[in-house]
């Protein structure tokens, strides 16, 4: 079971610097999830909490992970962005979100439809902005576990 959630989407008042700046910290790894079906935002919610589990069960209950949608041009659906921390961010920690992922939204038997990418977490690459920028929008959901 997921464990419970701290924040949801959507907020009135959004103060980017702040949450950006709260985003902020030491993340083991900054992803891009997408899904070769179209994703709305409720079954994106249900993917993303599938995955803390799955990675809650691997690592432990210690894990943090902040996630945001971004739709898509159409707005029908979206694709997600997240920023995990692992304590100790183990060996071969991409492969093994990469893993969790496929475990919960399954490719469609070839990777091309199920475009993630999954990379070790630069902080002075901005990704905490990256995703920061989705919560100004009332189209987005987001979630911190």
């Amino acid at each position: 079971m997921a464990q419970k959630t701290l924040y949801s989407r959507p907020l009135n008042l959004y103060d980017f610097e702040t949450t950006a700046k709260w985003l902020e910290g030491e993340w083991s790894a900054f992803c891009t999830f997408t899904y070769h079906r179209r994703m709305t935002l409720k079954s994106a919610r249900r993917k993303m909490e599938a995955l803390q589990e799955y990675l809650v069960n691997l690592y432990g209950p210690e894990i943090r992970m902040f996630w945001v949608t971004e739709p898509f041009r159409d707005n029908n659906s979206c694709h997600v962005h997240a920023l995990i921390k692992i304590p100790g961010s183990p060996e071969g920690l991409e492969t093994s979100i990469l893993t969790a992922w496929h475990k919960v939204a399954p490719p469609a038997g070839y990777k091309k439809h199920s475009l993630t990418s999954i990379s070790q977490y630069e902080p002075g690459r901005g990704g905490h902005y990256y995703v920061a920028k989705y919560l100004q929008s009332d189209k987005v959901d987001w979630d911190i576990f």
